[in-house]
């Protein structure tokens, strides 16, 4: 899980540097690499066994697994909802995207820590019954090995985000599809807004391509705990983890438009630029000088001429 982390932090480094990349989709996407990032890191840390058994350490670092993970499949269900809500509301009227960046957060930093809230309760209150408490730091320094505990504090939640990104992507795609037919007569009796909705269109397949990504690693997840001693859906999960991190860094950084703000942010496209003029400049110098030396041969008339 390490050889994600850089990538991710690097794909949250891009977005963080360049203003052009700091809209509301921007910002949602650094909150789910940020969340992958963290989790990843303190998760590999526990699988190291860097905290103690049964430490507050270890205790510690369960929690901020399990919340860091929470997050980030929350910002994925808030990209999920916000490509939906760009096409449905195309010709209402929309707010402002610090008042809905704002509203995003609430929802995908909030519906976390009310879950972590839950376990804590759980475990250190008589709220629930010894059966419903996930034991964080009991066994392991993250909710203890039991089926009914793993579903109800990750794969439930879980279940229900992806059941509700595929109903917000194939609703998408099919008020994409209606709206590419509605178009295509009038093309080009309004460029502003077929630019608009090219640009939404190659955002949602960034998302459906994310969101398979991710798709892929969850379903091997939810396998692999529903089935006990399958050896090659461990490794194979192990794996898409272990790529998780380029193929993200892929989909979002490594694109023409991306790679041109980070060459106009950190002046590379300008140093290209001057080498490629000062080429030019030397070679229609010596073309100059060439083409003047070829008529002084051709015409001895006009060494004479200069002579004289």
């Amino acid at each position: 899980m390490l050889l994600s982390v850089p990538f991710l932090l690097l794909t949250f480094f891009v977005y963080a540097c360049i203003p052009d990349l700091r809209n509301m989709h921007g910002k949602s996407l650094m909150c789910y690499v940020l969340g992958l990032s963290v989790g990843y890191t303190v998760l590999s840390m526990v699988q190291l066994r860097v905290f103690p058994g049964s430490s507050s350490s270890c205790v510690i670092s369960g929690y901020i697994v399990y919340f860091s993970f929470m997050v980030s499949f929350f910002w994925l269900n808030v990209m999920s909802f916000d490509i939906y809500w760009t096409f449905k509301g195309v010709t209402g009227v929309r707010n402002s995207e610090t008042k809905k960046f704002l509203l995003y957060s609430l929802y995908a930093w909030g519906c976390p820590i009310l879950l972590v809230a839950t376990a804590i309760l759980a475990d250190y209150t008589d709220f629930f019954p010894h059966y419903l408490r996930p034991q964080f730091g009991t066994t392991r320094c993250l909710f203890v090995e039991n089926k009914l505990i793993e579903f109800l504090y990750l794969y439930m939640p879980l279940l229900i985000l992806v059941f509700m990104n595929v109903v917000f992507f194939v609703i998408t795609a099919l008020r994409i599809y209606k709206i590419q037919c509605e178009t295509s007569v009038v093309r080009r009796g309004d460029s502003k807004r077929h630019t608009k909705l090219d640009n939404d269109r190659d955002r949602f397949g960034l998302y459906l391509r994310l969101f398979i990504v991710m798709g892929v690693t969850w379903s091997l997840e939810i396998i692999s705990w529903a089935v006990d001693n399958n050896a090659w859906i461990f490794y194979v999960s192990d794996v898409c983890n272990c790529i998780q991190g380029f193929l993200i860094f892929a989909l979002f950084v490594l694109k023409q438009k991306i790679k041109r703000l980070i060459y106009k942010k950190f002046g590379i496209r300008e140093i290209r630029q001057e080498q490629k003029m000062s080429s030019c400049s030397t070679r229609t110098t010596a073309t100059m000088v060439s083409s003047y030396q070829e008529s002084k041969s051709e015409n001895p008339l006009v060494t004479q001429t200069n002579v004289m």
